[in-house]
């Protein structure tokens, strides 16, 4: 078993003109009840007034990092690097962690050398710091054919804490993603080491409008990219790919379709089908997240014919119950095949 005996913590922290949140998070992380920590922040280029008021605060334990902008994981990926501690903590610039958030973390990361990684359950919280939802997950153990159905131990890399020996094994974040950099780094953790759980609130996450989630397209587009980079780099059974195909791809054509880029949608289902064909027939998460009139939008969009596109929204008028009647008939067979 380590040494439990004020076990050092590096905090690495990314930040982007994020003056508006950064102080409500830096005081989090100084109310911490486990005190023996330094806090690496990496100005990613920030334009605000970020690096005065960090330097500012006359705190020894905080170091400032200044980069051109790179993007959240090279930003995490140069504290990493700057620091030494055993474990590392990761921090975005407008979250809030709870007082026993690193010490609930540690005495799980001491307690048991074959687990690399501890999450955590959290709050989400607006820009009004008003809680809107919870994330509660319970996995633990080795989790790599989990992750491959998503994300699944962490709404947010603030809710992760890893050790610095697994990082000298899998290395740091790909600076390459445009999404699911967290993602793609907690699936490769978990090929060499266990992951644990707090079973506890112990941070919010925020979400707001100047976060990356907001940039619906982009997410989009990140989504295809991991799908691409984890199929083409991992050794995955056949079950594996169809669930990272699945996770991304579907994901990826509902934002598409929330952003109005119905081409891309559709040649993102298509793309999901030739991977996974029993993907057609779940049915309820199709009409869950899009309905059924917007599979025609999916389905016939095309940029290059208005005309096609006014006759293809005619015949949908028609068509429209008649689809409703039929998707319904097919659920029930599907769920009366599935009992037998």
């Amino acid at each position: 078993m380590r040494n439990k005996i004020d076990t050092p913590v590096d905090i690495v922290m990314p930040t982007f003109n994020s003056m508006r949140w950064l102080p409500k998070t830096i005081e989090s992380i100084l109310s911490q009840t486990h005190q023996n920590w330094k806090l690496y922040i990496t100005d990613d280029g920030s334009s605000d007034d970020t690096k005065k008021y960090i330097l500012g605060l006359k705190e020894k334990r905080i170091h400032y990092i200044s980069q051109q902008h790179k993007g959240a994981a090279a930003a995490r990926n140069s504290g990493i690097t700057q620091g030494s501690s055993p474990f590392i903590a990761f921090i975005d610039a407008d979250d809030i962690w709870y007082p026993t958030k690193l010490a609930d973390q540690l005495q799980l990361m001491q307690q048991d050398t074959t687990v690399g990684l501890v999450y955590g359950q959290h709050y989400n919280i607006n820009d009004q710091d008003i809680i809107t939802s919870s994330l509660k997950i319970d996995k633990r153990g080795d989790l790599f054919e989990e992750l491959c159905h998503g994300n699944c131990i962490a709404g947010s890399a603030s809710m992760a804490m890893i050790s610095r020996s697994i990082v000298d094994k899998v290395g740091v974040f790909r600076e390459d993603l445009v999404n699911g950099e967290d993602w793609e780094y907690w699936l490769r953790i978990s090929q060499h080491c266990k992951i644990d759980y707090v079973p506890k609130i112990i941070a919010a996450i925020r979400q707001h409008g100047d976060s990356v989630q907001s940039n619906t397209k982009r997410m989009a587009d990140g989504l295809v990219q991991a799908f691409e980079v984890i199929t083409s780099e991992y050794t995955l059974t056949r079950s594996q790919r169809i669930y990272i195909a699945s996770y991304c791809l579907f994901n990826a054509a509902k934002d598409y379709f929330a952003s109005t880029h119905y081409l891309l949608a559709r040649k993102t289902i298509i793309r999901l089908l030739k991977e996974n064909p029993h993907a057609l027939f779940e049915l309820d998460n199709w009409t869950v997240k899009f309905g059924v009139g917007p599979y025609y939008k999916i389905l016939f969009s095309n940029p290059f014919t208005d005309l096609l596109g006014k006759l293809l929204r005619l015949i949908q008028k028609a068509l429209s119950r008649l689809l409703d009647f039929g998707f319904r008939v097919v659920r029930k067979l599907t769920k009366i095949v599935r009992r037998v």
